[in-house]
């Protein structure tokens, strides 16, 4: 966390004349230099304007003389300065030559100077020194691409705290990008570090897992209109929703106008609606610097409009937060959800669980966890409610099954596969995608935790939850999306797998499906209940067959 070398300093031309009352000699006064060291040794540091006005106070002299006295004194290595780094308003901090300073010195410096900064250290303060760039680009406000305001992106203020070596930044084996403080000013070992980032990774796991139930609870109760909206999503949850160049966990337009002379039904264009902007908190306490950041942004999306203020509805949704931080989100106007009045208070021990499905390998084992997981949704009564996230879970009982038929192959979960078609950018995402060398072959699967009750309609390659949004719309892309293996003559294959049922017109486009070439050479072209009952029964995956009976019933 320390400075490992002191910053270099410059001298800087003095007027050679005679002393003259209320000017500085060529050689700096002992009083002069013996007074701002007594300061710094009270103060540990402090900031160039505060030195100044102590040295006018004191010795009557002008502003000009009374910077210069404190240049001199940097230059002459008596005391320390942070140049060419600021701290508000263009200033200096400086300190005695013999201390270094640490992250925590640095926080309390920046704390009113450069409040981003200030809960950059906070925030690393309470994540046990590491947290995510996403997470660092909420709570700083920092705008996602460089823009013409004074506000600092996040790679600045990353490059000041580098360069005063108190932090560094490292990827995992997943390539998500991690700020760590240093210690001692050495970066961690790898035994440590390692561990520190899926911990955390573990957090923004959870924190995103949910956010899908938590938008449809939204339209539910008609705070967001908009069908279609971006958000966090638990398979990258380290890429957040952007809008005017700020990243937010979730954002929508809503038509819910109240008492207004426009009636929301009647407000058909965006900027006739209010935009709604949502920061989620659930792995953790919803802190003061969880707020501050988000308010940030708040205010920098309120300004951002052309010509008018932007019309903002600020929702939060927190697991625990102090009398204290509410209190002031109450005093804002922003609107706060307790996840529990949402979901009910078992939610709070399935997210205690969640987390240990985030870095897991889904081998053998982890059948348990999930269980553990759908009897606290199911004893809870929201299994409609939740039902994104017993998806999530379905997902992650059958990986074990596919290993098993695809043994040698690389198995990717949440995979996005983004390509051009028709001059249009599409994407789509993929529950799994099998990369199998024997057979070759390319399997996309698709996946669908339900009831047994639901049934799957055939649809379109437009309509979401259809059969052939997936055999139409995600194949198609994919196979632009993998161009270059088809040419080498590596096939896309597709597989549909559901603890439900398919509608009858349903089952004919599969019988047709199933004579294809998107039959893959180890699995049917699809899987409703009693066949995916029966195969995890062949593969000897009783506790997983019985965990699918019992909790998608």
């Amino acid at each position: 966390m320390c400075f490992s070398k002191s910053i270099f300093f410059r001298f800087l031309a003095v007027n050679r004349n005679n002393y003259n009352k209320g000017t500085v000699t060529t050689n700096l006064s002992k009083q002069y230099l013996a007074f701002i060291q007594s300061q710094l040794e009270s103060s540990f540091y402090e900031v160039g304007s505060v030195l100044k006005d102590l040295l006018i106070e004191r010795f009557g002299m002008s502003e000009d003389n009374a910077r210069q006295v404190i240049r001199r004194a940097a230059s002459s290595g008596k005391i320390r300065s942070s140049e060419p780094f600021t701290f508000g308003r263009g200033q200096f901090a400086y300190w005695v030559s013999d201390k270094e300073l640490d992250a925590h010195d640095i926080g309390r410096l920046c704390e009113t100077r450069r409040p981003p900064i200030y809960r950059l250290i906070k925030l690393l303060d309470e994540n046990q020194g590491v947290t995510s760039y996403y997470e660092a680009l909420k709570v700083t406000s920092s705008p996602i691409e460089p823009s013409t305001t004074k506000v600092s992106s996040l790679n600045e203020i990353l490059g000041l705290l580098k360069k005063l070596n108190i932090l560094y930044t490292r990827n995992d084996p997943n390539n998500v990008t991690y700020i760590v403080l240093r210690e001692n000013g050495y970066e961690l070992r790898d035994d440590r570090i390692l561990p520190m980032m899926r911990k955390h990774y573990s957090k923004m796991f959870v924190d995103s897992a949910i956010v899908p139930d938590i938008i449809r609870w939204l339209k539910k109760s008609n705070l967001i209109s908009n069908p279609v909206m971006p958000y966090r999503y638990r398979k990258t949850p380290s890429i957040g929703a952007r809008a005017n160049n700020l990243v937010w966990d979730a954002c929508a337009y809503t038509k819910a106008t109240g008492i207004n002379p426009l009636v929301g039904a009647k407000a058909v264009s965006n900027e006739k609606q209010t935009f709604v902007v949502i920061d989620v908190v659930v792995s953790s306490e919803y802190s003061q610097i969880h707020l501050d950041g988000f308010l940030s942004r708040v205010q920098i999306s309120i300004n951002s409009g052309v010509k008018d203020k932007r019309k903002l509805l600020p929702i939060i949704v927190y697991r625990d937060c102090s009398d204290e931080v509410l209190g002031k989100i109450t005093k804002l106007g922003f609107i706060a959800y307790d996840i529990g009045a949402i979901f009910g208070t078992r939610i709070y021990r399935a997210l205690a669980k969640l987390g240990h499905l985030s870095n897991v390998d889904y081998s053998r084992g982890v059948e348990n966890v999930i269980s553990s997981l759908l009897k606290i949704i199911s004893e809870s009564g929201q299994e409609e409610s939740l039902r994104t996230l017993r998806g999530l879970l379905f997902e992650a009982i059958l990986y074990p099954l596919l290993k098993t038929i695809f043994p040698n192959a690389q198995i990717f979960q949440g995979v996005t596969l983004k390509a051009e078609i028709e001059g249009k950018e599409k994407k789509h995402e993929v529950d799994y995608i099998i990369q199998s060398s024997n057979p070759s072959e390319i399997v996309l699967v698709e996946l669908k935790g339900v009831s047994a009750k639901s049934h799957i309609p055939v649809g379109d390659s437009e309509t979401k939850d259809t059969l052939m949004y997936f055999f139409r719309g995600v194949v198609s892309l994919a196979k632009v999306y993998y161009k270059d293996d088809l040419k080498k003559g590596i096939p896309i294959k597709a597989v549909f797998i559901t603890s439900g049922n398919f509608w009858d017109d349903s089952l004919v486009a599969l019988e047709k499906l199933s004579r294809s070439k998107l039959k893959s050479s180890k699995m049917e072209i699809s899987y409703a209940r009693e066949e995916l009952l029966r195969l995890l029964e062949i593969n000897s995956y009783k506790k997983e067959r019985t965990i699918i009976k019992k909790y998608f019933k």
